[in-house]
């Protein structure tokens, strides 16, 4: 079994904000960050299972 784990994109907080379980808004490179990301994991696919928060930064 093979478990990849993956941390959201850039959040548009200051720096050394903790935010935690917030729902803070994303920055503008959310799209091109989501974009390499999912070019990175494409010798994955497809995923047999993925679990994720329903932040919206995950």
């Amino acid at each position: 079994m093979e478990i990849i784990l993956i941390r959201h994109t850039s959040v548009d907080v200051p720096p050394g904000v903790c935010y935690g379980q917030t729902d803070v808004p994303l920055k503008a490179t959310f799209k091109e960050e989501a974009s390499v990301t999912a070019e990175n994991l494409k010798e994955y696919f497809p995923f047999e299972h993925v679990y994720t928060s329903p932040l919206i930064r995950c």
